[in-house]
């Protein structure tokens, strides 16, 4: 800690820290976990048909990739798989623009995979 948390904090910190120690297992606040995907055997093929997808259109329009669409939100429609352009206009995180401009060629390559 920087000598100044020390100086103005030490004994609380101390103090709050014995509290800890002191409280009984069954007590302790638990963090809630986080909902983990099954492991999907066919999901790096799927990650890579988009970004095959998101490198020719960035190209065609001589964009940089990342800006078309992160690799986060590739991976997102590939564990969520949409079908329809309906369910993938669903992801709150895409934009009508990058529907737009991607969504049919994105649906067809999860079709195909």
């Amino acid at each position: 800690m920087p000598r100044g948390v020390i100086e103005r904090r030490g004994v609380s910190v101390l103090d709050a820290i014995a509290r800890g120690v002191a409280m009984p297992e069954d007590q302790l606040p638990r963090f809630p976990r986080v909902p983990r995907w099954e492991r999907d055997p066919d999901f790096d093929h799927r990650v890579n048909r988009l970004r095959s997808i998101r490198e020719t259109i960035a190209q065609r329009l001589d964009l940089d990739p990342g800006f078309l669409i992160s690799r986060e939100r590739l991976e997102t429609i590939a564990r969520k798989r949409p079908t329809s352009m309906e369910e993938l206009a669903a992801d709150d995180d895409l934009r009508r623009w990058q529907i737009d401009v991607m969504g049919k060629e994105l649906l067809r390559a999860l079709a195909d995979a």
